[in-house]
């Protein structure tokens, strides 16, 4: 922070120079003893109430304007005329006519520096003022040592150099000699035409020549200098002459900016372009940017293809039109909450879509938003799906007819292999019994497959009722470690209630049965031999976990992550010795789902597994109330 009072006590001890400071705004701060003198202005007549302006020629002014906006390519009038070189080089000195009070004017040389605080930025500008009409030389040697010397040659981020009209290096910052790889004392014995790369010399040579003959105020050029270590790096190179008193050109003032790690950025950014540009050409998915209002602004071939027009016909269009009706108010209610609360995360939805030429689809849609340059925008994945829902349901379709057509003659053939085995029929050989128990075993374990064939179906139907009661769960759970211990017996495994903690449910007792039967069914045949199945169920806050766990081999994390789709099996072999169909834990997602409940797995390979049920508690009724509530599940 600049301590003005201060400043201006500084300040006004000399009165032969003007010292003027003015804000980033260009209003005057500090009016010095000086600039009082040389212009017959009282510092309380302009400080915080005028620009340096008030004083100076509007005519050279404006003329000077149009010359830094042929230079700059942008307009520069007002006070950004004094202060635009400074900005660029660190300072400018210009000879100006000033206007007295009075309206006397003379010729001043005046040199304008920027004034930054400690992160770089510009706060301000000190004007420094001499009366050329009392002085007509300046003191040469003392003003480079002043601009050699400056903090903001210096500390300038670019690299900034002195060079002689012969183009001998007379001064250079740390920046400079870092760029070039040079150390300081090194490169003051060079000149630049020496370490500029061959090819690039002679269009530099024509510049400096026009900039001597006055065509020109300033140039910029990208060349290339020649590096300590022998290499080439690019650069953006700024020059420009300063002149004496009479106009005749002193020095040069030179900024080098490497742009090599630029370039280099450059071609990686083309070639991440070009690859993604490859990657959407070539993917099948349609891949569409949206605007804010929903607009198509990108379509990939992908999306053209899916849509069945090209990129011309889509983008413009909204990506309402090709949904079906009442679609669009789900993509419109997704983009909306996207927009509102910045989420970029992907939020994907199944839905009804419309080709240009009217055939409907299905497809999966993948929404995530973005924000680009300052603006929300959306990313739009589509897959159609269409054949595959139709394989699905044809699919769906065939279990159905096939289980419902097997069950009936699969009874009878149970039912007839019952009866023999039991003798009603009458006695059967030893030689025949073994053959008799595999027939008998593998006719349950049909009935079982299309038992949860069928149940598979009603669920994905939607047909499945459900008869859900507010009911204690410990009963539940009770009844089926009794029931599976005989299935686990057979395996030698015990199956063992360690924890309980019972509470109120509303379920389907019998689906709920089902579902502890897979994971019991499932802890057995894993668990190691003569090994225990442990059963907990343990209150969760407003909820309660049933967990089921085993100490056998554990789960592959590429088998955990389909662990509950249908028909996942670790070892679908034949030579597996546990015996399965893959639906058991597919059927049982669905079904604790349908009753608010949700399934889960934590298992390590070795160390065994631990399924998981849980399910929200209910409040226990005044009266053991046993009416049903039937549920259709879907």
């Amino acid at each position: 922070m600049i301590n003005l009072k201060f400043l201006q006590a500084v300040l006004n001890s000399s009165t032969e120079v003007a010292f003027i400071v003015v804000g980033s705004d260009g209003v005057i701060h500090i009016f010095n003893t000086g600039a009082e003198i040389m212009l017959g202005y009282a510092a309380g007549e302009l400080i915080g109430r005028a620009t340096p302006q008030v004083f100076h020629d509007a005519d050279e002014v404006a003329a000077y304007g149009v010359e830094l906006t042929a230079k700059y390519n942008q307009p520069i009038e007002g006070f950004r005329v004094f202060v635009t070189e400074a900005e660029h080089l660190g300072y400018e000195t210009r000879t100006w006519t000033y206007v007295r009070k009075s309206g006397e004017r003379f010729q001043v040389s005046l040199t304008v520096s920027t004034i930054r605080d400690d992160d770089d930025q510009i706060i301000g500008y000190l004007g420094v003022a001499q009366d050329l009409s009392k002085t007509c030389s300046l003191e040469f040697e003392l003003l480079i040592s002043q601009r050699r010397f400056s903090d903001a040659f210096n500390s300038a981020a670019h690299g900034m150099g002195l060079v002689s009209l012969e183009g001998r290096w007379l001064d250079a910052n740390e920046a400079l000699c870092s760029i070039l790889g040079y150390p300081k004392a090194d490169l003051l014995q060079l000149d630049f035409q020496s370490i500029t790369h061959p090819d690039d010399l002679e269009a530099d040579m024509l510049l400096v020549q026009q900039l001597l003959r006055g065509e020109i105020p300033s140039y910029q050029l990208e060349k290339r200098y020649v590096h300590a270590s022998g290499r080439y790096i690019d650069a953006l190179l700024s020059v420009s002459v300063v002149r004496g008193v009479r106009g005749e050109p002193q020095y040069f003032v030179s900024q080098v900016q490497d742009y090599t790690q630029i370039r280099e950025a450059e071609k990686q950014l083309r070639a991440r372009q070009q690859y993604l540009q490859l990657v959407m050409n070539t993917v099948a998915d349609g891949i569409i940017t949206l605007d804010s209002d929903g607009c198509i602004e990108t379509a990939n071939p992908g999306a053209c293809e899916i849509l069945g027009c090209s990129a011309h016909d889509i983008i413009g269009q909204t990506l309402f039109s090709f949904l079906a009706l009442g679609h669009d108010q789900r993509v419109r209610s997704v983009l909306a909450e996207q927009a509102r609360s910045g989420l970029s995360s992907a939020v994907s939805l199944e839905l009804a879509g419309v080709r240009c030429d009217g055939m409907l689809l299905e497809l999966d849609c993948q929404l995530s938003g973005l924000q680009i340059d300052g603006r929300h925008a959306s990313v739009v994945v589509l897959r159609d799906i269409t054949q595959r829902k139709r394989i699905d349901r044809m699919k769906s379709e065939f279990v159905s007819t096939v289980s419902h057509e097997l069950r009936t003659p699969l009874t009878a053939i149970k039912g007839a292999l019952e009866l023999i085995s039991l003798g009603v029929v009458g006695d059967i050989s030893e030689d025949m019994r073994p053959v008799m128990d595999v027939a008998v075993r593998n006719s349950l374990r049909l009935s079982a497959l299309i038992n949860d064939l069928l149940d598979l179906d009603k669920l994905v139907s939607g047909k499945l009722e459900l008869e859900l009661r507010d009911q204690p769960l410990m009963a539940i759970v009770e009844d089926a470690i009794v029931l599976n211990q005989r299935y686990a017996d057979e395996y030698c495994v015990t199956l063992r209630l360690i924890a309980e903690d019972d509470c109120w449910v509303r379920v389907d007792a019998r689906r709920l049965q089902q579902i502890l039967a897979n994971y019991l069914s499932n802890a057995a045949k894993f668990s190691r031999l003569h090994g225990e199945v442990q059963i907990s169920v343990t209150r969760l806050g407003d909820s309660v976990r049933i967990a089921v766990q085993d100490f056998g081999q554990g789960i592959t994390d590429e088998f955990k992550a389909r662990l509950f789709t249908k028909f996942s099996q670790g070892d679908g072999s034949d030579r597996r010795r546990s015996s399965g169909t893959g639906l058991g834990l597919a059927i049982s997602k669905e079904l604790a789902a349908a009753m608010s409940g949700q399934v889960s797995c934590d298992s390590k390979l070795g160390e065994g597994s631990t399924f998981m049920l849980d399910i929200p508690c209910v409040a226990r009724p005044a009266l053991d109330v046993r009416q049903p509530l039937l549920r259709q599940v879907g």
